[in-house]
């Protein structure tokens, strides 16, 4: 079942505080305000223009504003939109870690992910944003240096087990490929991969039994 916000239950209900334009009232959440639901589009930017234009009665805007995610600019309201579906998406699968593909509910949430991560990078990503997006459930900016982490993280527990780093290469640890993860290193280290950094090079290098080559006789 996909999510449900308050905007939509307020949907449900009879919108008596004497709306602007359609009088069926939003059917949806207010952040998707275009794309899914046309009609639920046109009549949040109805609202949004009688806000603007004075025509909203005051009922109305207060409920309005306590819809969570609502916004009275689509711009805003499209942001708040991604960060609900990031929200939902880390609280179901304990993680913020989107794929760029992924499509969460219809929305292009890997897409919206990647360009929160490049407004950062580029400066241009409002503080507040970054404030409540560092606040989401395993949220990183660093997407490649936190999956190196997580690798050996991984190893570190197999060697704290086993005592030993002399990993299979069919290895796998709670369903990740931590034979595959090793070889990538050690394949790295061959081709001289800048992202073999000096001090992951001594970190690998101060683990039990670390060899480069995976053929040595341990």
């Amino acid at each position: 079942m996909g999510r449900r916000s308050q905007a939509e239950d307020l949907g449900c209900s009879v919108w008596r505080a004497d709306p602007v334009g359609d009088p069926r009232g939003p059917r949806a959440c207010a952040a998707t305000a275009r794309g899914r639901r046309p009609l639920t589009g046109r009549w949040v930017s109805t609202q949004r223009g009688g806000y603007l234009d004075g025509r909203l009665g005051l009922d109305a805007i207060n409920r309005l504003r306590g819809v969570p995610g609502w916004a009275w600019d689509a711009h805003s309201a499209g942001w708040e939109e991604g960060f609900e579906g990031l929200r939902f998406f880390a609280e179901r699968e304990g993680h913020a870690s989107v794929p760029t593909s992924h499509l969460e509910d219809g929305f292009k949430l890997g897409q919206w992910v990647s360009v929160q991560r490049n407004a950062r990078k580029s400066g241009s990503l409002d503080p507040e944003c970054q404030e409540r997006l560092e606040e989401v459930r395993g949220w990183v900016w660093d997407v490649p240096s936190a999956s190196w982490e997580h690798g050996f993280e991984r190893l570190k527990r197999y060697v704290d087990r086993e005592g030993t780093s002399a990993v299979a290469h069919d290895c796998e640890e709670d369903g990740f490929r931590l034979g595959g993860w090793v070889a990538n290193r050690r394949r790295e280290k061959k081709s001289d991969d800048r992202a073999l950094t000096a001090e992951r090079q001594q970190r690998l290098e101060a683990l039990p039994v670390w060899t480069w080559n995976a053929s040595t006789k341990i």
